[in-house]
């Protein structure tokens, strides 16, 4: 019984994340080709960390904060990100393959944060624009 809890558990969360990550990955408002060439990733998850990543994309440069938190579970996140190069959104994906989206942005506004369950390392961080 407890097997098979946990199974509808596992497929209702799946497919949640399914559903939030397809509406994250293709947002109406989005006008565009979306481009995604940076991605980063870290490997250093002693201790409780964050710090600015900034890099250059299509006609200007984006940051964001990427970072490790021990405070109540441990989670990697990125948050705040922003830049001149069109909507944008950012995401983070765990050792395990899962990925989290941020909301998506207007041009030179910052996004949300997102977090997920670190399991290991490596952990990678991605950037995405619309130009």
């Amino acid at each position: 019984m407890i097997r098979a809890l946990k199974k509808v558990a596992v497929t209702f969360t799946l497919a949640a994340l399914l559903t939030a990550s397809s509406a994250a990955v293709f947002p109406a408002s989005a006008a565009g080709k979306l481009t995604t060439n940076v991605e980063q990733s870290q490997t250093n998850f002693k201790k409780k960390w964050d710090k600015p990543w900034t890099f250059d994309c299509s006609g200007g440069t984006g940051t964001m904060i990427i970072g490790y938190d021990t405070w109540w579970t441990h989670e990697d996140y990125v948050k705040d990100f922003k830049t001149e190069c069109g909507n944008h959104y950012a995401a983070v994906k765990n050792s395990i393959n899962e990925i989290s989206y941020t909301n998506t942005a207007e041009e030179k506004k910052y996004t949300g944060k997102t977090d997920i369950e670190h399991y290991s390392s490596p952990i990678t961080y991605y950037a995405f624009w619309y130009v």
